[in-house]
Formats: structure tokens, C-alpha cells, sequence
């Protein structure tokens, strides 16, 4: 695992991460080798190759591979989070992943909590309350807490059910 260079200059100035900083949202691990993974941070924790991790809540933020690696963010840029390992010092890059354009569950629609980063809610039936388009995401609701005051999930962690009309 390596650094994936870009040829194109930065669009905003690189900043050393001094301060406790947000990672939730979509992003897309590049390694050098050309391997990709798709990721979505919810408060601080995200799967990735089947394995949980959690960020810590420090400056700069780090993350503990399963070998025991440590990855650090070392620069940040609106879209983009360069990280390096103690391991050898090999350096990934996460680009912030682009939203869909639309939805494809409906409102009212139920669906059931898939691959969520919380893995008590995987597998829980919510109902589709609301889509908010700007941070592309439902408003659900079910039975079991948090989920009956409502939560805000991305897309990708809801299964539409299809009712049949027996």
C-alpha cells in the first residue's frame, strides 16, 4: 500500500491536522497499488474489507489497521485526506465520494438496516420518513431506540422491502 500521486495542483492549500475534525461522509480509499474501497464514516466508524474501525477522537485522527498498523491523516484538503502508517510510512489517500443523484427508495416505503457501521441496527425494519437531498440521506424510524425518535441513514445502509398484496 502506497501514495497515490495526482498531477493536478491542489485546488485548495493542504493543512497539517491540528484539531479534532469530522470524517463522516462518503469517501473512496485509493491505495498506489490501484486498489480501491468504498467507505461511509458515521460518527467516527466505518467497515471496510468486512472489518469495523473506529477514528479516534484526536488531532490528527488515526485508526488501527487488524495487524496492529496505525494509520494517521497527516494532510487535509476539502475533498481529499492524505494518511500514512507506522508500519513504513506508506501513504493512502481518501477522496470524498460523490452523492447520487437520486434516491431510490420511496417515502413510506420500509426497508431493513443493512451493512451500518452501528451493528446493532443491521438487520432492524425502519419506514423511509423523509429524503434530505442535501445530505443524501433518509429519515427513519422503527421500533427499537434510537431508530422510534428517528435517525438519518445513508442510502446504502437501507434495503427497500417490496409489500406483497396477499
Amino acid at each position: 500500500m502506497g501514495c497515490v500521486s495526482s498531477s493536478a495542483p491542489a485546488q485548495e492549500p493542504r493543512a497539517q491536522v491540528r484539531k479534532a475534525i469530522s470524517l463522516d461522509g462518503d469517501w473512496t480509499i485509493h491505495w498506489e497499488s490501484g486498489e480501491t474501497a468504498a467507505v461511509t464514516v458515521a460518527a467516527g466508524r466505518f467497515v471496510v474489507f468486512g472489518h469495523p474501525y473506529e477514528l479516534s477522537n484526536t488531532a490528527p485522527p488515526t485508526f488501527k489497521w487488524p495487524d496492529g498498523t496505525v494509520q494517521t491523516a497527516i494532510e487535509v484538503e476539502a475533498e481529499r485526506i492524505t494518511w500514512t502508517t507506522t508500519l513504513d510510512a506508506t501513504r493512502i489517500i481518501w477522496k470524498k465520494a460523490q452523492s447520487s443523484a437520486a434516491p431510490t427508495l420511496l417515502t413510506g416505503q420500509h426497508a431493513i438496516i443493512r451493512n451500518c457501521p452501528v451493528a446493532r441496527l443491521n438487520g432492524e425494519r425502519v419506514v423511509c420518513e423523509e429524503y434530505n437531498a442535501g445530505l443524501d440521506e433518509w429519515t427513519v424510524k422503527g421500533d427499537k431506540f434510537p431508530l422510534t425518535v428517528g435517525m438519518s441513514l445513508k442510502e446504502q445502509f437501507l434495503e427497500g422491502v417490496v409489500e406483497s398484496n396477499n
